[in-house]
């Protein structure tokens, strides 16, 4: 403390000096500054404790409110930035704050506690919150985002329309290329993913896990699903010719899903009944669209690896063609 009695001086270098931080303030003044007629040490022994208090208890008030307002996933990205920018400094590894309350990563309150004790810069957390203040990207029908479902793992989205607060997107595929990494170029733009169809109870494993069924029949219980994804974890890519390639995919899902509904709806109506209990190898088959199973007049190509379900095969697919005709015949 200094003695706020104190004549000397002030700007004479003393082989002590207890106001260091006072002394190289007033050495700055103009001469006709009226802070220096304060007596020395004033400063220092009474104003400088009440500004200080006063500053970190502005700062603390704008730390909790800013937290407060901010999305969760928002303020985890920010931890995870600061985290790699302080860990190699060495004050920071015996901080006992540093780990505390899972280092940030926990409920508002303790991420607050985090963000003071460690005393951070507020720029970092003021950036985060201009952001949030400002909104996400917005996007427009035909848009090709990368969707963030956590850090460094993300899915190519089309958004098709904008709900409320989110937008409906399909998803689409990754192109299989050997030795290369997943990028922008190895997308499918036009190739939408194939989703279980729960909502139709198509969704058995039995063919797949059957040796006697060939694998690449499995995509039979899969129908084009919209997805629901937050524009907060969303990534612009580009947007597409809407006149064109927008329309065109838009339609080939909708004519998809349709088919797929009207197979599902006759399958569960009139040919699922014909082989209760035991089930039917040609399930598969039925739901696969390369197959016009509405016209079709012969068994389609068999995919099984013996005699015996061969002949079961094409029993089942004329009982199956004869249902069609039957049926399609009283509609």
């Amino acid at each position: 403390m200094c003695s706020a009695g104190w004549q000397v001086d002030p700007v004479k270098k003393l082989p002590h000096d207890p106001c260091p931080i006072e002394t190289i303030w007033r050495e700055n003044l103009p001469e006709k500054c009226p802070l220096n007629d304060l007596i020395y040490g004033l400063m220092t022994d009474y104003v400088v404790p009440i500004v200080t208090k006063r500053r970190r208890e502005i700062r603390n008030d704008k730390i909790h409110h800013m937290i407060k307002h901010t999305r969760n996933d928002k303020l985890l990205e920010m931890v995870r930035y600061i985290k790699r920018i302080y860990a190699i400094k060495p004050e920071y590894k015996h901080n006992k704050f540093w780990r505390k309350h899972g280092g940030g990563t926990g409920k508002k309150s303790e991420k607050i506690e985090w963000y003071i004790n460690c005393e951070f810069p507020l720029h970092y957390l003021q950036k985060t919150y201009d952001q949030y203040i400002v909104g996400p990207e917005q996007f427009t029908r035909g848009t090709r985002v990368f969707y963030h479902y956590q850090p460094n793992y993300y899915e190519p989205y089309i958004i098709v329309s904008k709900l409320k607060t989110n937008y409906k997107a399909i998803k689409v595929e990754w192109k299989n290329v050997c030795g290369v990494y997943k990028s922008e170029k190895c997308i499918y733009w036009n190739k939408p993913v194939l989703t279980h169809d729960f909502n139709n109870h198509i969704y058995d494993l039995q063919p797949t896990t059957n040796q006697n069924y060939d694998p690449c029949l499995s995509n039979y219980k899969y129908k084009i699903k919209y997805f629901t994804i937050d524009p907060w974890n969303c990534r612009k890519m580009e947007t597409e010719n809407y006149t064109y390639e927008t329309i065109v995919r838009e339609k080939y899902v909708s004519d998809y899903n349709n088919e797929h509904e009207k197979r599902a709806k006759f399958w569960n109506t009139y040919i699922h009944p014909l082989f209760t209990p035991q089930g039917s190898i040609s399930k598969a088959s039925w739901f696969r669209q390369q197959t016009n199973v509405w016209s079709i007049t012969h068994p389609p190509k068999a995919y099984h690896r013996n005699q015996h379900m061969n002949m079961r095969w094409n029993q089942e697919w004329a009982i199956i063609i004869d249902t069609v005709k039957n049926n399609r015949k009283r509609n």
